[in-house]
């Protein structure tokens, strides 16, 4: 049975309107409709053409979602012997900042009780009940550190440090030293040690609202992902894909993504950049796509043929990536281990053939989560738990090709007893620009 969707591309758009798409407005209307047209979803309403803009975007997230998340930091503080907290930004985001304050400030001081204070060198705009701001000048960051752990009466408290070391893709840490060593030093009675794992484990089950969000984002990048489909054809230049994708993004979200990177002929990990290549007939097209909403990303991925003749075994490879990913999302319930779902991917790749390992569920949210793989070691011990939101992102390799593997993902929330799909496209093979 042939699975293919053929997808052609927009002739009437020129090389211009493409690159300009995102000031045009034309990027996320027609990627909207095809995705809609191409893709029903019988048990979910369509959103109508054109409807992803920055204005169809939550705006912040609610009050009463800002007390969930300090009332689990606490207890996770308090269960640690934590009397507060200090964070940082990190060189791809400022996830633990975002999280206790939803402000980008550089730093933030979290008590027990009290506060939170977001360090900045501005105004902190509309912020939500329970953040206050506190200005420094001439970027001495530690002096204002220094005074909020004075403010909130952490002197002589044990305060957990975020990004300080063994953090997920930075174990030595990404925190300033010569701040924090100013902090010490202006602190001597107080202990300072790595927070780093509550803080990631804390937030590994979302909430409702949460969970709305990383669907939005969802959506968001399966526009993007459908903007890949309408332009990528024989001879296109990546260059020209890359920035289609791109536009469709901030043109849908008002935010950058938090992962773009796309190529054909290579695994999709290699094109985080526009590139001066052309597309191959008989190529296999791999992306990694993440939009981003509220600071949230949520990944895509669907590998397609370019044009053709498809690689002999290209067919085989997708079908059984697309069954593994559906089997998969079978055999999620909250209480197994991710361990164990480590192990029956790796059985279930190895009836094939051999596999490629690397990371199979990577976490939505502030691009700081564990990313989940035979052999990694990010939070191995984790155990599915109800709330948890994650891309699940097979691959398989395609006999006879020597890069890329067929990979075909989507994001999952788990649920009381089981996962849903939080996207939308029908999981199936597809050809482009034939």
């Amino acid at each position: 049975m042939n699975h293919s969707v053929h997808l052609g591309h927009p002739g009437h758009l020129s090389r211009r309107e493409l690159i300009q798409g995102v000031s045009a407005g034309i990027a996320v209307t027609t990627a909207g409709a095809l995705l809609t047209a191409c893709n029903p979803a019988p048990d979910r309403p369509a959103s109508p053409a054109g409807a992803l803009t920055p204005a169809s975007m939550p705006q912040r997230f609610s009050q009463e979602e800002m007390n969930r998340r300090w009332s689990a930091v606490r207890a996770a503080m308090r269960e640690q012997g934590f009397d507060g907290l200090l964070v940082t930004d990190r060189t791809d985001g400022n996830a633990d900042v975002k999280y206790l304050t939803e402000t980008n400030a550089p730093y933030a001081v979290f008590a027990m009780d009290g506060k939170a204070l977001a360090i900045t060198e501005g105004g902190g705009g509309n912020l939500h009940d329970g953040v206050e701001t506190r200005e420094v000048s001439d970027d001495i960051w530690s002096a204002g550190i220094n005074a909020a752990i004075s403010e909130l009466g952490l002197t002589r408290g044990r305060i957990g440090v975020g990004y300080l070391q063994d953090i997920v893709r930075l174990p030595e840490g990404g925190f300033n030293y010569t701040t924090l060593d100013r902090v010490r030093k202006g602190n001597p009675r107080a202990r300072f040690d790595s927070a780093a794992d509550l803080l990631l484990r804390v937030k590994l089950p979302r909430s409702a609202e949460e969970i709305a969000v990383l669907e939005k984002a969802t959506e968001v990048s399966e526009a993007g992902l459908q903007a890949m489909m309408e332009v990528a054809r024989p001879g296109a230049i990546h260059r020209d894909v890359w920035l289609r994708v791109y536009n469709t993004l901030v043109s849908a979200s008002g935010e950058f993504p938090t992962r773009l990177s796309l190529r054909s002929g290579q695994e999709g990990n290699t094109g985080s950049r526009p590139l001066e290549e052309a597309m191959q007939a008989g190529q296999i097209l791999n992306q990694e796509i993440s939009a981003k909403v509220l600071g949230y990303g949520s990944q895509v991925n669907h590998s397609v043929c370019v044009g053709g003749p498809a690689p002999a075994d290209w067919e085989s490879a997708a079908q059984y990536c697309i069954d593994l990913f559906h089997n998969l999302v079978d055999w999620i319930r909250p209480g197994r281990p991710i361990s164990e779902a480590m192990d029956f991917y790796q059985q279930e790749v190895e009836k094939r053939g051999s596999g490629y390992w690397g990371v199979l569920f990577h976490s939505g949210g502030g691009n700081d989560g564990p990313r989940w793989g035979p052999g990694r070691p990010e939070a191995a011990d984790a155990v599915l738990q109800e709330g948890m939101v994650f891309t699940i992102k097979p691959r398989i390799p395609i006999k006879g090709v020597e890069a890329p593997t067929a990979q075909i993902g989507d994001a999952i929330v788990v649920t009381a007893t089981g996962a849903r799909r939080l996207g939308k496209r029908n999981l199936e093979i597809r050809s482009v620009g034939v």
